[in-house]
C-alpha cells in the first residue's frame, strides 16, 4: 500500500497464490518466508489488522498481524516461481446467509429477482461492491 490506502478498511485475509515451476527447487520453508513478508507488509505499510483467530468455541481475538496468511501453491511447468498477493476483506462474513427455498426458484427470472431483493437488504456493514 505504501502510502495508498485500500478502498476498504477491512484488509482481512492476506492471500498468496504461488505458481512454482517443476524445475524450481528451494531448500527452505516457503510458507514461513511468505508469512514473514505478509507480517512485514501489514506492520510497516499502514494496513489495518482485521484477521481474527478462534480462542474458544465462542470467542475470537484479533491476531494483530493479519496472520495466518492463506498460502496456496500450484505446480506448473517451467522454471519460474510467481506470486500473486491479495488482501481479501472479510466484511462479507458479516453478511453471509443461508436461504432455503424450493425448486421453484431455480429459473433465471425468479432467481434474479430473489438475488436483487436480498442484496438490497445488505446495507453498508459489508464492503461493497457486492459480487454474487
Amino acid at each position: 500500500s505504501d502510502g495508498v490506502l485500500p478502498g476498504c478498511q477491512d484488509t482481512g485475509t492476506a492471500i498468496c497464490m504461488g505458481k512454482r515451476g517443476q524445475n524450481v527447487f528451494t531448500d527452505m520453508d516457503d510458507e514461513s518466508h511468505i508469512s514473514r513478508g505478509v507480517y512485514e507488509a501489514y506492520t510497516k505499510r499502514n494496513l489495518r489488522y482485521s484477521q481474527v483467530a478462534p480462542i474458544t468455541m465462542f470467542a475470537e481475538k484479533n491476531t494483530k498481524t493479519n496472520l495466518p496468511c492463506q498460502f496456496d501453491i500450484f505446480a506448473t511447468k517451467g522454471s519460474s516461481y510467481e506470486f500473486h498477493f491479495m488482501a481479501k476483506g472479510g466484511g462479507s462474513a458479516n453478511k453471509t446467509y443461508l436461504y432455503q427455498q424450493t425448486k421453484a426458484l431455480l429459473n433465471p427470472k425468479k432467481l434474479e429477482a430473489f438475488i436483487k431483493e436480498k442484496v438490497q437488504t445488505l446495507g453498508t456493514s459489508a464492503c461493497p461492491p457486492y459480487h454474487i
